[in-house]
């Protein structure tokens, strides 16, 4: 089949959705239908504070159309969800934002081979390009943890202790500047983890990024 034909046929039977209705979209991305964009759950105050992070941002409330879209990125193997939330995410970020590398809070290699993928990565990577900045994979989840949706807020920040290390093959130097991304920040624990294993690595500051922050106060 000549690849005109192909992409025609693949418009079609497997058309690019709205994330948050599934509604068919024209073109190739998916993204965000005119009707929803106007119900989605900007956060009114994207930045925030969190421990060892210089500044933390989100650009959604978890809750409604971006928390099925997100639901649906990490448990029904939709990868091409990353792309749209990306863009928002870094359109909420500051101009004068400084960072030398994109990277991740990582899930353990166990969870990544069941899943397929690994969501906080497909951010990040496309928050990379779109930056114009290299992804860099700086952590290893060396401990499988219970999950941190399964306990109450009092037992999360003892839950992530100790369970990231730095990447072995990525060369942490002086005044290395990271942004860093996860998929959903509740009580902040998990990005503080991450941001305290990178400082302790050498790097000079980290910065947080998210597509969305609970309504619970940090």
């Amino acid at each position: 089949m000549p690849a005109g034909w192909k992409n025609v046929f693949l418009r079609i039977f497997f058309p690019a959705r709205c994330i948050a209705c599934r509604k068919a979209l024209p073109g190739d991305d998916y993204g965000v239908c005119p009707e929803c964009l106007l119900k989605l759950p900007f956060a009114a105050k994207k930045s925030f504070d969190l421990p060892y992070l210089k500044a933390c941002y989100a650009p959604f409330t978890y809750t409604g159309p971006v928390a099925s879209a997100l639901h649906r990125l990490k448990f029904s193997k939709k990868p091409p969800y990353a792309k749209p939330l990306a863009r928002f995410m870094a359109e909420c970020l500051p101009q004068d934002l400084q960072a030398d590398f994109v990277t991740f809070v990582p899930i353990s290699p166990k969870r990544k081979k069941e899943r397929g993928f690994d969501q906080s990565e497909e951010l990040a990577r496309h928050v990379a390009s779109l930056l114009g900045l290299p992804l860099a994979e700086t952590l290893v989840k060396t401990l499988e943890n219970r999950r941190q949706s399964s306990l109450p807020a009092s037992l999360r920040k003892g839950n992530v202790i100790g369970v990231y290390e730095p990447a072995k093959t990525f060369p942490f130097g002086k005044g290395q500047k990271f942004l860093l991304i996860d998929d959903i920040v509740t009580t902040g624990a998990t990005l503080s983890e991450a941001a305290k294993t990178l400082l302790f690595a050498g790097a000079e500051s980290v910065t947080g990024l998210a597509a969305a922050k609970t309504a619970q106060k940090h």
